[in-house]
């Protein structure tokens, strides 16, 4: 568990155990999210007031193969947007992945969040099989999904301005 120095409120984020599903399910409807799979591992920010600790945030990540996974939805509500909330859930995930590749498909306005994270353009034939195949199905259905890749041993962040 991580938690962002700040006055009360606190901010959390931490993996989710079984206790939170509810409560993460009730999120996801209520931001018109897609759903959790099975096979997905939650990640979850929470603001901690005296008289509740609600969920703020959220991420889905899939183990895709022994070395990589996909951080394929990171969500953070409207109201917490532009205070680093993203990018410290962010953080933690990478900090919970040592040693794994991470791959993400974003939104072109969102790409240079990612960026700032420490992603990397990639190329679509980088990418395993299985994402090869969800990217390709993206581009059929007009979906603008932008290649990126982490190698998670590298936490600094990574700034690139070749585009």
């Amino acid at each position: 568990m991580r938690d962002i120095q700040q006055t009360t409120p606190s901010i959390t984020v931490q993996k989710a155990t079984e206790n939170d599903f509810f409560e993460i399910k009730h999120f996801i409807k209520r931001h018109k999210q897609s759903r959790a799979q099975l096979d997905d591992t939650l990640f979850i920010t929470r603001l901690n007031t005296p008289s509740s600790q609600a969920i703020i945030g959220l991420a889905k990540v899939r183990n895709i193969t022994h070395t990589a996974d996909w951080l394929h939805g990171v969500y953070v509500e409207p109201t917490w947007r532009n205070q680093g909330i993203a990018g410290e859930l962010m953080m933690f995930i990478q900090q919970q992945a040592k040693n794994r590749q991470m791959f993400t498909f974003p939104l072109p306005h969102l790409k240079n969040f990612y960026l700032k994270q420490g992603y990397q353009p990639i190329e679509p034939s980088e990418l395993p099989a299985t994402l090869q195949i969800r990217y390709q199905n993206a581009l059929e259905h007009h979906k603008k999904w932008h290649c990126m890749s982490l190698v998670t041993t590298k936490l600094a962040p990574f700034h690139c301005n070749k585009l």
